[in-house]
């Protein structure tokens, strides 16, 4: 007989051993906000150094409230797919939230921020509404 919780545990056995993604914790995910919001900010910090420290310069003690609080806006308005592939505006500035695999190896940094891109794989959140789907795949703390 064939059970939900063993495909689902077939999923994400495929994606975690060969699809290049990690396990995610539910815990971890803002229902309110939509988004895993630890993953983001550990993202911004990793690929673009210079604007989070000009971010926490200009925010001291709240950078990252301010960062996701520009992104949730933007989310609202534009969209994911559009915030995945432009990015959003943070105090003037572009913030990449994907780094898409470049066509040619001769830009080797382009492929270095590309491999910096976490790939999630979370079961069984709760959302706002209070549904609690099997599995949320994620880029970079954004479910898509």
């Amino acid at each position: 007989m064939h059970k939900e919780i063993n495909f689902e545990d077939a999923i994400e056995q495929a994606l975690i051993s060969a699809g290049g993604y990690t396990l995610g914790n539910p815990d971890d995910y803002d229902s309110d906000r939509a988004l895993f919001p630890a993953d983001v900010i550990t993202f911004v910090q990793a690929t673009q150094p210079k604007f989070w420290q000009r971010l926490t310069d200009l925010n001291k003690d709240n950078a990252a409230t301010v960062l996701l609080d520009s992104l949730t806006k933007e989310l609202r308005s534009k969209g994911m797919l559009t915030i995945l592939r432009q990015g959003f505006k943070c105090f003037g500035k572009t913030v990449r939230l994907a780094y898409f695999e470049p066509n040619t190896g001769m830009n080797p940094e382009a492929f270095t921020r590309y491999e910096q891109n976490r790939l999630t794989l979370t079961r069984q959140l709760t959302t706002a509404t209070g549904a609690i789907p099997d599995i949320v795949l994620a880029v970079n703390g954004l479910p898509i």
